[in-house]
């Protein structure tokens, strides 16, 4: 489940047009998130590594919780639009 979470999040920053491409990885795709993505981006991706790399358990409510808020920010209206 922890693969399907990040991808879910790739798959809604995708949507908005911001696409992590094959040869990024996911520290270097953070860095072309807009700021107010970022830090909930940067959650996800840190349990993702934490848990492909060091096979650590991780909380689901940990991931469900920070999908939600890139959900949210990511439906909000854009500003001066």
């Amino acid at each position: 489940w922890c693969q399907r979470f990040y991808q879910q999040m790739l798959d809604l920053l995708a949507r908005q047009g911001t696409v992590k491409m094959p040869h990024q990885t996911p520290l270097e795709f953070l860095g072309q998130l807009e700021p107010q993505i970022q830090t909930p981006c940067a959650r996800i991706t840190d349990y993702y590594l934490r848990w492909r790399y060091r096979e650590e358990e991780l909380a689901f409510e940990e991931f469900d919780l920070s999908l939600r808020e890139v959900h949210r920010i990511l439906s909000r209206p854009s500003e001066g639009k």
